[in-house]
């Protein structure tokens, strides 16, 4: 239910229902509907611009920029003595009758990657992946980025699993749940850029801010001078304006909502 409300939110639901409404209104009949049909014809209006905005790259980045720009990448001094590196979920493409087996999205691959790049360079005991499965029985995120890590090289001993976290929020109680001593670790947490000012605001109610690096990776602003074809609408940058919007929603919900509570710790860290 939450998640079909989170959609019902984001702003091509809420465009595409501005339309159909302003499409009911203006069509009615004439006589005595004039004030109705004035509304239809303005919510169409809205609608169709606010599509064309959000589909444009200077607000695009206007919109990624505040969230992409609060962190920036860790210099190897405060990386040198993290504990834990802690690489959150964003997604996998489930097995099918054309994919042989479950694959990691765009964002999940990237954040495994800066994830193994910072155990490289840091002397960090563990790399921790978080993340369940959308779809019951089948592999979690946790467990094919853990997959993918391996193929990278990392050895075995250094992985923990971490698959019951649903969503951002749940994250960090999840985590303390399979690795309590984190607690008391300074870690590296792991998300893309766009998502990292949540994810860190969800971490500081169970770590002490001190002892958490944000280690953004993969980052949607650019800098590219405008051109003509930057204010053409595109699917690419409707995406990013609606991840955008994912984010400062997510946050607002996240401050309203109660705080999950860490169940006693399993008898071990899962591998």
């Amino acid at each position: 239910m939450v998640r079909i409300l989170r959609q019902l939110c984001m702003p091509v639901c809420l465009i595409f229902l501005a339309l159909a409404v302003g499409m009911f209104l203006s069509r009615l009949p004439r006589r005595g509907k004039t004030k109705k049909r004035t509304v239809g014809r303005l919510l169409l209006l809205v609608g169709v611009l606010a599509l064309y905005l959000l589909s444009i790259q200077p607000v695009a980045n206007a919109l990624v920029y505040p969230l992409e720009s609060h962190y920036r990448a860790p210099s190897d001094e405060a990386l040198k003595d993290v504990d834990a590196i802690i690489v959150l979920g964003g997604g996998v493409y489930l097995a099918s009758e054309i994919r042989p087996q479950a694959a990691l999205t765009h964002a999940s691959l990237a954040r495994v990657i800066g994830g193994v790049r910072l155990l490289r360079k840091s002397n960090a005991r563990y790399l921790l992946f978080t993340g369940h499965s959308s779809v019951e029985g089948t592999l979690t995120v946790a467990e094919v980025m853990s997959r993918t890590a391996l193929e990278m090289g990392v050895p075995s001993e250094k992985i923990i699993l971490e698959k019951q976290a649903g969503n951002t929020f749940e994250h960090p109680a999840r985590i303390l749940e399979v690795l309590p001593e984190a607690k008391q670790m300074k870690i590296a947490v792991v998300t893309s850029a766009i998502h990292m000012p949540r994810s860190i605001a969800a971490f500081e109610q169970y770590f002490d801010p001190a002892r958490i690096v944000p280690a953004p990776v993969i980052w949607y602003h650019t800098t590219e001078p405008l051109r003509v074809s930057s204010f053409l609408p595109g699917a690419g940058v409707l995406n990013m304006s609606t991840m955008a919007c994912r984010e400062y929603l997510g946050r607002l919900w996240y401050k309203i909502r109660p705080k999950p509570k860490v169940s006693p710790p399993a008898a071990g860290p899962t591998r």
